[in-house]
């Protein structure tokens, strides 16, 4: 399959809130030196949720990325990257980031919060 019809590039384009970026594009320098995927190649595309959705849910806590991966036996997953420190004082902003995150994707995204799911 080429990476162009991907079932994660085709996710994102049905969300219209969402940028598809090429490889791991929509990730900062910063946080690219972070996220280092075991085979770069497999990379189907990336999103800046963070960035996307900050005018329609300005007030929210926003998860900061979705990354698309073709891994084994060519199953492609979306993986939602949050880049945050591990102090016990976050733990409440991140479970406020992933109930955000999850309400928002069920309804807005549904393919793509579908490709987190065991197939």
């Amino acid at each position: 399959m080429d990476d162009r019809e991907s079932r994660f590039r085709r996710a994102v384009k049905a969300c219209p809130d969402l940028t598809l970026r090429d490889g791991l594009q929509a990730v900062s320098p910063a946080n690219r030196e972070r996220i280092r995927p075991k085979e770069p190649r497999s990379v189907t595309g990336s999103v800046d949720i963070d960035e996307d959705l900050r005018e329609l849910l300005p007030t929210d806590n926003r998860w900061d990325y979705a990354v698309g991966y073709r891994g084994n036996e060519n199953r492609e997953k979306a993986f939602f990257i949050e880049v945050h420190s591990a102090e016990t004082s976050e733990i409440r902003c991140v479970v406020r980031k992933a109930q955000s995150l999850k309400a928002w994707a069920e309804r807005n995204a549904p393919d793509l919060w579908d490709m987190t799911l065991p197939t």
